[in-house]
């Protein structure tokens, strides 16, 4: 369990809450913490450290050793509450499209499970912290402190190419308009070994699946 070692032991006062009832010192609320992953309920019924938080423990996790995230405490607002403030319960995470079965998939990561930027931020992370749009422009919780989306790259891919929730992503019948052409080293948009180049075709500014090689009847 990714949590084993990593609780913190203070209880919280009153209810837990969801949504913008708690923000931490990023301004990150509970709907990007639970939506990303960032927090669990464990068998003892306490909010601990997910799976998608980008912890020293996590094996998940392709980043350096020194961008790895400190504990939720650590990020405590100014009214001294952290994440164990957040239900992480409500099964919103289980909202999120774009992990098979649906028009888009998240381009895979060749090193770990899910596809993170160089600081551990997944598509989980952009989608529900609201990061950037389908469009490819930046979201409503994108701080501009924090420059160009495009500028967050790991194995060759930015949110713009890897997530769906940005506009990237590997869509069913075709890629959006923000994504790059398909190359016969990445095959789809960055996405290396993804794809075979000949698998896609361009027209009307998408790159589509299959070949365009059918015959037309009458």
């Amino acid at each position: 369990n990714l949590s084993d070692g990593r609780e913190d032991d203070d209880e919280v006062d009153g209810e837990c809450v969801n949504g913008d009832a708690f923000k931490d010192s990023m301004d990150f609320n509970c709907t990007l913490y639970e939506g990303a992953h960032w927090c669990e309920v464990n068998d003892e019924g306490k909010t601990v450290e997910g799976p998608g938080w980008c912890s020293d423990l996590n094996q998940e996790c392709d980043v350096l050793a020194e961008r790895r995230w400190s504990r939720h405490k650590a990020f405590k607002n100014q009214q001294g509450q952290w994440a164990k403030s957040c239900c992480c319960d409500t099964g919103l995470d289980a909202t999120y499209p774009y992990e098979g079965g649906g028009e888009c998939t998240d381009a895979p990561d060749n090193k770990v499970a899910a596809w993170h930027d160089q600081y551990g931020y997944s598509c989980r992370a952009y989608h529900f912290g609201s990061f950037c749009t389908l469009a490819g422009e930046p979201g409503s919780g994108w701080d501009p402190k924090n420059g160009d989306i495009a500028g967050y790259v790991r194995e060759g891919m930015s949110p713009l190419d890897a997530c769906c929730t940005c506009g990237g992503g590997i869509w069913e019948g075709g890629r959006m308009p923000n994504s790059t052409p398909p190359t016969p080293e990445t095959g789809t948009s960055g996405a290396s070994g993804a794809s075979e180049v000949d698998d896609y075709y361009y027209y009307g500014g998408y790159y589509y699946y299959g070949d365009d090689d059918d015959e037309v009847d009458g």
